[in-house]
């Protein structure tokens, strides 16, 4: 039976990722911290941690993070979650106090 695979590209060229190599480059990641800003509020958890969906995925297709990562969260979280990753979102205590307007409204 193949394993499953997910694509992603990045700088325009395109790659296939497999929740071994994801393991894999989680591995050699610093977890993430929560402290670097809007940009990186996309989680994955592999194992215990957290990382960041563009860096894991970049990481994973052996691929440097790319300058501009926040162009890449949306097709770097639909390939992780393709694998069976799962992902997370960080929320502001304004989000979590009131809840989303469309959700309260």
């Amino acid at each position: 039976m193949p394993k499953p695979t997910a694509e992603i590209t990045l700088s325009g060229t395109t790659h296939q990722l497999t929740r071994e190599a994801v393991e894999t480059a989680a591995s050699s990641l610093t977890p993430a911290n929560g402290a670097r800003g809007l940009n990186y509020v996309w989680y994955a958890l592999v194992g215990t941690n957290l990382y960041y969906v563009v860096a894991l995925a970049a990481a994973a297709a052996g691929q440097p993070l790319p300058s501009r990562p926040t162009d890449y969260v949306r097709d770097a979280r639909l390939a992780l979650k393709a694998l069976g990753i799962p992902i997370m979102c960080w929320a502001n205590d304004e989000l979590l106090d009131k809840g989303h307007p469309l959700h309260t409204a």
